[in-house]
């Protein structure tokens, strides 16, 4: 009978080895899962070293396509609100986002100089702040 019951003490410390591994990887798999989502929605920031959310991208493709077919602004805000509110984002008058992927339009579209200036104004939202925003996403937009 002596086998047994030192079996048993051996088969305890397997049990709660066993049980201590569990833990440590469902903890593990939770870290990473929840580092994981905070990654994805930091990445929705225009300032992510990644490049610009989609809904910048969004913004700053229609932009570039309206400034070259010649668009006129009523068109261009209905068209922007549409683009906001399918990505979700309220109030897009006072979002820096938006304004940014407007910049990076107007860089994509090759506009300068005084024209640059002239839609600057033009497209700027009642912000204050908009049309920095819109020269922060034209500078940060690459060239191609």
């Amino acid at each position: 009978m002596q086998p047994r019951l030192a079996a048993i003490p051996l088969a305890c410390i397997a049990l709660l080895a066993g049980s201590a591994c569990f833990k440590s990887s469902t903890l593990q798999a939770s870290s990473e899962s929840s580092s994981g989502s905070s990654a994805s929605s930091s990445g929705s920031s225009s300032g992510s070293s990644s490049g610009p959310s989609g809904y910048v991208k969004d913004v700053r493709d229609y932009t570039a396509e309206w400034v070259l077919s010649g668009g006129d602004i009523p068109s261009f805000r209905r068209k922007i609100s549409a683009l906001a509110e399918k990505r979700g984002v309220s109030n897009w008058e006072q979002d820096e986002d938006t304004y940014r992927g407007i910049g990076r339009g107007l860089k994509k579209a090759r506009v300068r100089g005084a024209r640059l200036e002239q839609l600057k104004s033009e497209l700027a939202g009642p912000n204050s702040k908009s049309p920095q925003w819109i020269q922060a996403g034209y500078d940060a937009e690459k060239s191609d």
